[in-house]
């Protein structure tokens, strides 16, 4: 079986490593990994059964349609038709981080994208999509070629600040911070950025990247088993298998709250920064030195919300966190976000996402 994908960036080693999940717990076929750049598919299929691949070249995609062996296309540079393909919910990306942005009070928003890359293109149609339903348009720069550090300076300059920036990928969104941050803006209260794919080499950079984790392994471990079915005798699906984000990974660069109420900023911020124990609206009144009323007054006006709907949301936040990126126990899940038992974090869990912690993380993760 070959996976010709980018071994390179965290998506293609992501959809690698979903692959060899699926071989070790099926064990039917032994995977032959080919890095992208050097695969050619008029010379390099030989005797394979199936092939999973990363299209990116226009040229190669009528050679791929030809073979007579199952291709399954994991790839998203590309809109490519009548081949079988899994990949991730760019439109629900792009949601993902308007969602994010609204909910931090931010009116300003904007898109930086690859022009042609049809990843990038969905990714702004969610993004506008959900930005349009509070009565924002948001900016958009789409970058040909190597102009981008030159093109995109100019562009951030011109922007209402503060402005809530997504990059398509983290490589674009790391270098937007990187031009931001020359021209003297302030990340994240002048300028907040997520990118996509969380990249690990990417976003624990000076100032970390936040960023939306795709399901890549999921999308790999789906690839193998298409191959797997279509060998078997199943028909080829008509459509593309589409699988939703994992979620968005929060760090410095877009944890800020956009709001001129200094009692509002000064709770939130307290809240943020104590999602590891179990703190409560009496704590934040004693670091602040007001009234609940007065507390929870300033919150509905500015946020329509009380404080400790605001505890809540934060704690489900990180649990949503630890269940994409870790394999702790609900238990633990639960303690390390400060609730007070299992039972009534998967409550609160279950209010807020509208799933139990665990149908989240088989949702997010990788399906047996």
């Amino acid at each position: 079986m070959g996976v010709a994908v980018d071994g390179v960036g965290a998506y293609g080693r992501g959809v690698l490593r979903g692959v060899l999940q699926y071989v070790a717990k099926h064990g039917r076929w032994m995977p032959m990994f080919e890095p992208i750049h050097a695969f050619d598919p008029r010379t390099h299929t030989g005797d394979l059964a199936g092939l999973i691949v990363q299209v990116s070249v226009p040229e190669d995609v009528a050679h791929l349609k030809a073979l007579d062996i199952p291709v399954i296309n994991v790839g998203d540079s590309l809109e490519v038709d009548h081949l079988p393909q899994v990949r991730s919910d760019h439109q629900a990306i792009g949601e993902t981080v308007a969602d994010h942005f609204i909910s931090r009070q931010l009116r300003s928003l904007a898109f930086v994208g690859h022009d042609g890359a049809w990843y990038a293109q969905q990714r702004f149609v969610g993004f506008a999509r959900r930005a349009a339903k509070k009565g924002i348009k948001p900016a958009e720069l789409w970058i040909k070629g190597g102009a981008f550090m030159m093109e995109i300076g100019r562009w951030l300059d011109a922007l209402p600040k503060p402005v809530g920036l997504m990059g398509c990928d983290d490589s674009t969104a790391s270098r937007a911070m990187l031009v931001g941050t020359d021209a003297g803006l302030r990340v994240p209260y002048d300028l907040a950025i997520i990118g996509v794919d969380n990249d690990e080499l990417i976003c624990q950079t000076d100032i970390p990247l936040a960023s939306v984790a795709v399901a890549a392994e999921r999308i790999g471990h789906e690839a193998a088993g298409l191959v797997d079915r279509i060998l078997a005798g199943d028909e080829k699906p008509s459509g593309p298998t589409i699988i939703p984000p994992k979620g968005l990974i929060l760090r410095l660069s877009a944890d800020v709250l956009a709001v001129d109420d200094a009692i509002v900023s000064r709770a939130v911020g307290m809240i943020h920064h104590h999602t590891k124990r179990s703190l409560n609206v009496k704590d934040v009144l004693g670091e602040l030195r007001v009234s609940r009323r007065t507390l929870e007054n300033h919150f509905n006006a500015v946020l329509g919300y009380t404080p400790a709907e605001e505890i809540r949301r934060t704690r489900v936040a990180r649990a949503k966190q630890l269940l994409i990126s870790t394999d702790l126990p609900l238990a633990t899940v639960a303690y390390d976000c400060g609730f007070v038992d299992a039972s009534h974090f998967g409550r609160e869990f279950r209010r807020l996402t509208g799933m139990t912690p665990g149908q989240y993380r088989q949702a997010t993760g990788v399906e047996s």
